[in-house]
């Protein structure tokens, strides 16, 4: 007869003595279906290594195991000093599409929103009048949104339109509403973009307006975009959360092979 599970209340789950699966392998499992039926929820402690270790009756060294096993996956966080905790839901997006911030985030049925720091017209910086084509000293709109979603500050974006392409925006309120949609509305059809990634860390300004630490690791995309007449019609970089992004791009053989 096989030995019964041991049931306990510190982990909220159990563990069957009798499985042929090891019990690490079991504690990951059990964590992961609390983590997808929301009885963990993102920001939430986990139970400690010595409350798991005695309410299951398995040594820490295999609690230690599985909870290694979630937090390489990103399932888990651990924070020094103050335990292992859910870890907040990150985004996947697409480097393959042509999208915009608002267009993701409410596909993910989250709400966007910005905060405007910056919307001026302003002489070209050199590397933007590079990217878009245009003579030294000529005029762009520039705009710097921090993007959230569902409030919370994920990505800031430093953004350079040439003021031929859509003089009017220098003067609606772009904080609640897509670029992207407003650009439409003035008959500018998006085609093609360019981006190129890399990891850096952030300084002081911009770890304080996404709420991380001088220093902590975020993902800079910069991202010239083309119209349908193939003028480059956007040149900007933005700077993203690294704890709460995953890029995605989807790769496919040369030539069939």
């Amino acid at each position: 007869m096989p030995v019964s599970a041991r049931r306990n209340r510190g982990a909220g789950f159990a563990l069957d003595s009798g499985s042929a699966t090891p019990a690490y392998l079991q504690v990951r499992h059990r964590l992961t279906d609390l983590i997808r039926t929301g009885r963990l929820k993102p920001g939430e402690a986990t139970p400690s290594e010595r409350e798991l270790a005695r309410s299951l009756g398995i040594s820490r060294t295999t609690v230690r195991q599985a909870l290694r096993g979630l937090e390489d996956q990103g399932v888990l966080e651990r924070r020094h000093g103050s335990g292992t905790y859910v870890a907040d839901r990150r985004i996947v997006q697409s480097l393959s599409e042509l999208t915009g911030f608002s267009e993701d985030m409410r596909a993910r049925g989250q709400t966007p929103g910005a905060r405007v720091l910056t919307l001026e017209r302003a002489r070209a910086r050199p590397e933007e009048a590079v990217a878009l084509g245009l003579p030294s000293g000529e005029r762009v709109i520039r705009i710097v949104r921090l993007r959230t979603a569902d409030g919370e500050p994920l990505a800031l974006e430093d953004c350079a339109i040439p003021e031929r392409v859509c003089p009017p925006l220098a003067l609606e309120d772009v904080s609640d509403r897509s670029l992207y949609a407003h650009l439409a509305r003035h008959g500018v059809i998006l085609r093609r973009a360019v981006q190129r990634l890399r990891a850096i860390a952030a300084d002081r300004p911009t770890a304080r307006l996404l709420e991380l630490s001088p220093g902590d690791p975020v993902l800079s995309i910069q991202r010239t975009t083309w119209d349908d007449r193939d003028q480059p019609i956007e040149f900007v970089v933005s700077v993203y959360r690294g704890d709460r992004y995953d890029f995605l791009v989807e790769l496919k053989p040369h030539d069939g092979r």
